[in-house]
């Protein structure tokens, strides 16, 4: 197993908010999984080789095992996270998961939905999706936090907050490792 991949995984996951308790818990298998695998890795292929849960190439058994309010794989009872970044950083972090198409309201609803001190987007009307970037990321400025995008593989946004100084270390985490996140764009 890659050691500094581990480490960083580690680092990631603590400043996206990841449970402290999962991150020990997992991390071993995370980093085995994304060294295999990539940012978006199979969770259910996972548990699948492990004799977890059946074969399933259709894949028809999906929504069948996965609970939503668990954010794991339920069988007989016991669950299993699903252990890939993608999946970690939209179930797991202090992220937000929204529509690629927004207004300023469902915005500025979606970042308070991650912060104690909440913030209002000034901007002009008729203003939307990523135009709205420079003026959530004016709003979040004297916090000191910025607005961070994952890309999921998906037309969706996942948004994450974070302060300036822990952006500059991920920044370094996902350019070492080609996670796909970074700060919206500010134009």
């Amino acid at each position: 197993m890659n050691a500094e991949l581990k480490q960083d995984l580690t680092e990631l996951l603590r400043l996206s908010l990841v449970d402290d308790e999962f991150i020990d818990q997992y991390i071993d298998d995370i980093t085995a999984l994304f060294e295999v695998q990539g940012e978006w890795a199979d969770g259910y292929l996972y548990w699948q080789e492990k004799g977890i849960l059946p074969e399933d190439p259709e894949h028809e058994y999906y929504d069948e095992y996965f609970d939503w309010d668990e954010n794991a794989f339920v069988v007989d009872g016991n669950s299993y996270p699903s252990l890939s970044l993608a999946d970690i950083l939209e179930q797991q972090a202090l992220s937000k998961l929204t529509d690629w198409k927004f207004d300023a309201e469902e915005l500025e609803y979606a970042v308070n939905s991650m912060l104690t001190n909440k913030i209002k987007i000034q901007c002009p009307e008729k203003t939307y999706n990523e135009a709205l970037y420079p003026y959530v990321q004016q709003a979040l400025a004297p916090q000191n936090y910025t607005l961070c995008n994952y890309w999921n593989g998906n037309d969706n946004c996942l948004f994450m907050i974070f302060s300036f100084e822990e952006y500059e270390r991920i920044r370094e985490i996902a350019s070492k490792w080609n996670i796909s996140i970074c700060v919206v764009d500010e134009r």
